[in-house]
């Protein structure tokens, strides 16, 4: 997962150095956008005496965006997600889960006149997995297909940058093939509050 993370952020780097010889190659409705904010698990992933009691923890983005069409737009991208794990340690797992994968979907903006301003509500499909790290090795659950909502509001800031604030929800269904977790499986959730900054070519 790590080597999946560095490329995908050395090819976002590689696109920002070379915007003019990209832009020639690349549909002009192209953008991307990092994200970086804050997770909090809900439902059965943070309830406390449940498998894993899941607590608060940070979340990282990528992702690319291509318009379809005027205010629509299809995305791809990949997310990584750190948060704490109080039961974790009951079962010899370190006191943190990442939660990672890539997701699809759409976005769709709404283009406030001439101020520049710009809401946003976006939902896509995931595909994710739950890791943990014990003595050293990481293990991991099965991939799970879920969903992801997302709202928020691009601000432009210069030329072709903007920060984008939103808001998100994420849920899929994790099993696990190891004995050693109480549950062989957990409905995985979280809310999270976070904020990008998208360059369009």
């Amino acid at each position: 997962m790590k080597n999946t993370t560095a490329l995908s952020l050395a090819c976002c780097a590689l696109m920002l150095l070379t915007p003019g010889r990209l832009a020639a190659q690349l549909p002009a409705a192209l953008s991307i956008e990092a994200r970086l904010g804050g997770a909090f698990a809900t439902g059965e992933f943070g309830a406390t005496g449940e498998a894993l009691d899941a607590g608060a923890g940070y979340t990282a983005s990528v992702n690319g965006r291509w318009e379809l069409v005027p205010g629509v737009a299809a995305y791809i991208g990949y997310e990584r997600t750190r948060m704490a794990c109080d039961a974790c340690k009951d079962v010899a797992f370190d006191d943190t889960v990442v939660d990672a994968g890539a997701g699809v979907g759409a976005i769709v903006t709404f283009a406030l006149g001439s101020t520049g301003f710009a809401p946003w509500v976006r939902a896509g499909i995931v595909r994710r997995q739950l890791q943990f790290t014990s003595d050293g090795e990481t293990v991991a659950s099965r991939p799970g297909y879920g969903f992801d909502l997302g709202a928020g509001i691009a601000v432009p800031v210069v030329a072709s940058f903007a920060l984008t604030p939103g808001i998100r929800f994420l849920n899929y269904p994790a099993e696990f093939d190891f004995e050693i977790l109480p549950d062989k499986s957990i409905d995985v959730s979280h809310f999270g509050v976070d904020i990008g900054l998208a360059y369009q070519f």
